[in-house]
């Protein structure tokens, strides 16, 4: 059997589920412990003299009763000959949560790292596992609450809890190494160990340089100028890692072709239009503290924890809000890249997970209510024949069987905008808002991606210009991913005019996602603007989760 097979099957053993363990309603009467446990009756746990923590466990939560009930209440962390080399990987584990943008006092017990610098006690095992437990369910799972997410909707249910920490830790107590076990416990997601890693690189440089220097307001700079800021244009491009340093010893106040160039790579890391000059966006983008970017790399560890791990096998496509970009996958691999405009902040585009089974070819589009009341209504007071030149009708009311209505015969002033008894549908063509394809997402919130008649959007740096719903760059492109060998059959559908729903060959699954730091696979760092706030919703409540936690931690009893 593979080591790998044999610990898990350890591991099975000490939480009480190995397969061939008795029900304990069909034991015999007089049946002993280690038959209704499944234990080998010479088991160190079924000792009679077996240590045990029991008395320790008054004041414990649920989760660490339990953990230890599984356990026939056993200590976890010493034996007989003091603390075990495991609680010092447990401790170490809980000092380094730093690493993943999470803090140590909210896992350590009271007694820090002295803990097992004294003889080992039942409290102290019990306050250990208290602090591993907490910590195992955090950075696999997220601090924040799946009902409390910032931004975050789920159409088809609440996710499913993470794996839970008392199994995690009855692995990593049964591997062969314990410490990299531990270690090794984070979301499966291919950015979080760089993310990880670039946590620790920008507090290293905040902590030796204290970060790089603020380069003053002035004029906007182009390759030829001369200005005395130069140098600390120089110096702070170097820290940010845009600017070779030995381009920087000089005291030169040319903005020479170089210093265009770094800033350049610096526009392009940050979602910035790239032109190498050094306007108000880019001045402001480059003054940002890192302290700021150290805790927007916290936000992100923490989003990556709620997430799933993307998909390996078929058609996968997904959204960064922040980043204006969708990128489709195929077998785990880029296979295309586009532009998006998304959600106003006024009207933000949720973040999810869904999946796309249909397109609407030529579709038409029903107005939300909202959009209705807000824009078309003002419209209509002011001119009932506006719809006409929207190339829109005008229904009596929401049901199907509603019939057209002339605009000029409703009193606009007397329709009451927060019930909108009337329904808008634009007709189909060119023009509509949904362009010639709507690929349909499964949710009840009515958000989808579509083509636009409004190309020019693409051409912004910034494209948050919708009413939520994603707006793609190049419906083509997107179609023949999703319709696979069904695009030429499709696609002469589309060419008729008619309005059609198309089935998918396979769903594709879509997610929504809110990404404002990532590492290429370069290792270089790439940041966008907070646009939704989301980044200091997410560090609100993890300061809020904090200090909840330490509220309800119990204070460890003193011997």
């Amino acid at each position: 059997m593979p080591a790998t097979s044999v610990y898990r099957a350890a591991a099975a053993l000490l939480i009480g589920v190995a397969p061939a363990m008795p029900a304990l309603a069909e034991a015999p009467a007089d049946a002993g412990v280690a038959e209704t446990t499944g234990l080998s009756a010479a088991s160190p746990l079924l000792a009679p003299d077996r240590p045990t923590v029991a008395p320790a466990l008054t004041d414990a939560h649920d989760a660490v009763r339990t953990f230890y009930a599984q356990r026939l209440d056993a200590p976890v962390w010493h034996d007989a000959s003091g603390w075990t080399p495991a609680a010092d990987a447990a401790l170490k584990l809980l000092q380094d949560a730093h690493r993943h943008g999470l803090r140590p006092a909210d896992y350590l017990p009271a007694e820090g790292a002295a803990l097992i610098q004294a003889p080992p006690t039942d409290r102290a095992d019990v306050a250990l596992t208290r602090g591993v437990l907490h910590y195992l369910r955090d950075v696999t799972g997220g601090r924040i609450p799946a009902a409390q997410r910032p931004g975050h909707r789920y159409p088809h249910g609440m996710p499913d809890a993470p794996q839970a920490a008392a199994a995690l830790l009855v692995e990593a107590l049964a591997a062969p190494d314990t410490a990299a076990a531990l270690a090794g416990m984070m979301p499966d997601h291919p950015q979080y160990p760089r993310l990880v890693r670039a946590l620790a690189d920008l507090r290293q440089l905040r902590d030796a340089t204290g970060g790089w220097p603020h380069v003053p307001a002035g004029q906007t700079l182009r390759e030829g100028d001369v200005d005395h800021r130069v140098p600390l244009l120089r110096a702070a491009l170097v820290l940010h890692g845009d600017l070779d340093p030995a381009a920087a010893s000089t005291g030169e106040t040319l903005y020479d072709a170089t210093l265009a160039g770094a800033v350049e790579r610096f526009q392009r890391r940050h979602g910035i239009a790239v032109d190498g000059v050094l306007g108000p966006d880019t001045l402001r983008t480059l003054n940002v503290p890192v302290g700021q970017r150290i805790d927007q790399i916290i936000a992100n560890l923490e989003r990556l924890r709620w997430d799933p791990a993307p998909p390996v096998t078929g058609k996968f496509v997904e959204v960064n809000v922040p980043d204006y970009t969708l990128t489709a996958y195929d077998n785990g691999e880029p296979a295309l890249s586009m532009k998006v405009v998304v959600g106003t902040e006024k009207n933000k585009t949720p973040l999810f997970t869904d999946y796309m089974d249909d397109v609407v070819l030529n579709p038409t589009w029903t107005v939300p209510r909202s959009i209705a009341a807000e824009e078309i209504l003002p419209q209509l007071r002011a001119d009932p024949g506006y719809v006409f030149g929207e190339n829109m009708q005008v229904y009596s009311s929401w049901s199907r069987s509603a019939g057209v209505v002339d605009p000029f015969e409703v009193d606009w002033w007397a329709v009451n905008g927060r019930t909108m008894p009337y329904r808008f549908v634009e007709r189909s063509g060119p023009g509509n808002a949904l362009g010639v394809v709507r690929f349909s997402l499964n949710n009840d919130f009515a958000i989808y991606m579509h083509d636009t008649p409004a190309k020019r959007l693409f051409s912004r740096p910034h494209r948050s210009f919708s009413h939520g719903c994603i707006r793609v760059e190049d419906y083509d492109r997107l179609l023949q991913f999703v319709a696979g060998p069904a695009y030429e059959s499709i696609r002469a559908k589309l060419d008729t005019g008619r309005t059609m729903t198309i089935q998918l060959p396979e769903p594709v699954d879509v997610r929504v996602t809110y990404r404002t730091v990532w590492r290429d696979d370069t290792g270089r760092l790439h940041v966008r603007r907070d646009v939704y706030g989301n980044d200091t919703e997410v560090l609100q409540r993890l300061q809020e989760e904090g200090r909840q936690l330490i509220a309800l931690k119990p204070q460890d009893p003193q011997d």
